[in-house]
């Protein structure tokens, strides 16, 4: 959960709050906007199987239960 509460906040800043120069500026803004929102989905699926896995066992162990 961590890991997608940074990508949100690293993607929130590329897209609002860094603003570009020049052209070279936008693409590269592009260029890492894209790839954050990879990262972000990948680890949006990881959680989700990791949580639909500790559904399905039946027994959850609160220990290593994050949200």
């Amino acid at each position: 959960m961590k890991k997608v509460e940074k990508l949100k906040e690293e993607l929130n800043y590329w897209k609002n709050e860094f603003k570009p120069v020049n052209n070279m500026g936008k693409w590269g803004r592009q260029v890492r906007v894209d790839s954050i929102n990879k990262a972000l989905e990948a680890a949006e699926a990881e959680q989700y199987d990791r949580e639909r896995d500790i559904l399905k066992s039946g027994s959850i162990n609160f220990d290593n239960f994050e949200l």
